[in-house]
């Protein structure tokens, strides 16, 4: 009963994690706003969205209960080829110019880089962003080891980078709590 209970729980959690993953995926792609998709999103248009994703959804589940474990291995590992090559060229493609405190620490941080100690008076009024500004010229201290002109692009790379290591490990983690 237990282990009936478990396999029913865990097939309802991968499913929700797969309707939630689309539905962050197509709000991702859909709210960019260099994209011009448009910013009326009327309630048809959420009720489109929600629907295609539940379809989505109802078919990659279907067909990974067919699939033999060897074959969602394999499965697995194209899906996360495809999302991290998206998300590269998203970041690669579509830039996100810094304004406001972003833009303050990613200058500081390039200025430290290059060796410029001046600090701007930004961070007397705002001392809490000092050390993710050194956090940030450290790492940027290594992309001028190897040469790298747009530290903006590489910034975004590393926070990529960052963001998956974490879900990576985080799923490991609940893998480990959930199906023993």
């Amino acid at each position: 009963m237990a282990n009936l209970f478990r396999n029913y729980f865990s097939k309802f959690i991968f499913f929700c994690g797969l309707i939630l993953a689309i539905l962050i995926a197509y709000s991702a792609i859909f709210s960019f706003s260099n994209l011009n998709f448009g910013s009326n999103s009327s309630l048809l248009d959420v009720s489109a969205i929600l629907l295609i994703t539940i379809f989505t959804a109802l078919l990659l589940y279907l067909l990974l209960t067919y699939l033999s474990v060897k074959q969602h291995r394999k499965v697995l590992i194209f899906f996360l080829f495809c999302i991290v090559a998206l998300q590269v060229t998203f970041v690669s493609l579509y830039h996100v110019i810094p304004t406001t405190d972003t833009g303050y620490v990613f200058l500081q941080a390039q200025n430290l880089a290059h060796h410029n100690l001046t600090w701007s008076h930004y961070f007397v009024i705002y001392p809490n962003n000092v050390n993710i500004a050194i956090f940030w010229s450290a790492i940027y201290e290594v992309a001028n080891l190897f040469a790298v002109s747009n530290l903006l692009l590489f910034g975004s790379l590393v926070q990529l980078f960052f963001l998956d290591f974490s879900i990576f490990f985080s799923l490991l983690y609940l893998k480990e709590i959930l199906f023993f």
